[in-house]
């Protein structure tokens, strides 16, 4: 199909963000790069059934039909974690050698496993859920009046 795209053109440096460098920031950032590699298997298999259906994804008047994103969302639910189990093995392994707070974190990631492994399963229903709702949920917004708190300026 053809879906829009988004071109990047500016440099965005967040590497030091002051966040990252205290220890909680430190855990809390390595515990989202993992969700987002366990992510990869669900969206992998989201974006090729996408490439394979083309203008199939598309309404008579050229949008891209939700319902059809979030049935492969919730299909690729059903896939088998082999590979993701395989990529925490790699991020374990990685960590480890990197060694100090990567190998710390690598403990803890191994006492998380399982529990990543059903929260990025959990993340994709909760994608193709949020897929659904999304345009009753923006249509709902156009009709809701903003109240600002008193005092408040816009």
């Amino acid at each position: 199909a053809r879906l829009p795209g988004v071109l990047h053109n500016r440099n965005i440096v967040n590497y030091y963000t002051g966040e990252r460098r205290t220890g909680p920031g430190f855990l809390a950032y390595q515990t989202r790069f993992a969700k987002f590699l366990l992510s990869m298997l669900y969206f992998h298999h989201v974006y090729d059934r996408m490439a394979e259906a083309g203008d199939a994804l598309l309404d008579e008047h050229g949008r891209v039909r939700p319902d059809i994103v979030a049935a492969l969302a919730r299909e690729s639910t059903g896939l088998d974690t082999a590979e993701n189990v395989r990529r925490l093995d790699a991020l374990d392994a990685a960590y480890r050698r990197l060694g100090g707070r990567y190998a710390d974190f690598a403990d803890l990631l191994a006492g998380r496993r399982a529990r990543l492994l059903d929260e990025a399963r959990g993340d994709m229903a909760d994608f193709a859920l949020l897929t659904e709702a999304w345009e009753s949920m923006v249509a709902a917004a156009r009709t809701t009046p903003v109240r600002l708190p008193e005092g408040q300026q816009r």
